[in-house]
């Protein structure tokens, strides 16, 4: 009797659910990042996390058999710079959020305590772009220049002007008198 009303208290406590909790996070001892990555993608269906998956795989093969427990940011900093040698700073960033995601959800599936990456700095992509014809190009470059003096028209300042300054279409029509500076060309 006395045991049944100890038993009666502990479940009162939440002692059942610390008691799953725990048992939870020793079967993340055990389990892979890629046992977690498949579990995700059955728990969560979206085409984004599908493609993540695939691409991420071989980018991420250092972690694909690692127990979840054993991801450490000292092994992701690692990781970031041995893979990140040769591949633009874009597509280490995509990974790294791919794994560092599967570790929230992890956390959310209470199968670790905290993220083993979280606060941890990813790599800067800088999305700048040239998007103009340049000595790159120089056929296609001359191509263009040839075409706009072959025109005879109203056209031909417009296209230098677009191809000068990287204007679009529709700033340049939008221009006034009044916002050329004269005194400084």
């Amino acid at each position: 009797k006395e045991e049944v009303q100890r038993l009666k208290g502990g479940y009162a406590s939440n002692l059942d659910a610390d008691i799953e909790k725990r048992f939870r996070l020793d079967k993340a001892l055990t389990l892979t990042f890629e046992q977690l990555a498949i579990k995700i993608n059955e728990t969560y269906p979206s085409p984004t996390l599908k493609t993540r998956f695939k691409y991420s795989r071989s980018a991420l093969r250092t972690f694909w058999q690692m127990p979840i427990s054993k991801i450490s940011k000292s092994i992701a900093m690692k990781w970031m710079t041995t893979y990140g040698q040769d591949r633009k700073a874009a597509t280490v960033k995509m990974h790294f959020d791919y794994l560092s995601g599967c570790l929230n959800k992890a956390v959310e599936m209470e199968l670790l305590e905290t993220n083993p990456l979280q606060g941890m700095k990813k790599p800067k992509v800088i999305n700048q772009r040239t998007r103009h014809l340049g000595e790159s190009c120089n056929r296609e470059y001359q191509r263009f220049i040839d075409a706009i003096d072959a025109r005879e028209d109203h056209m031909r300042p417009f296209c230098y002007l677009a191809l000068y300054t990287g204007m679009r279409k529709g700033e340049i029509l939008g221009l006034q008198w009044s916002f050329i500076n004269w005194k400084d060309n």
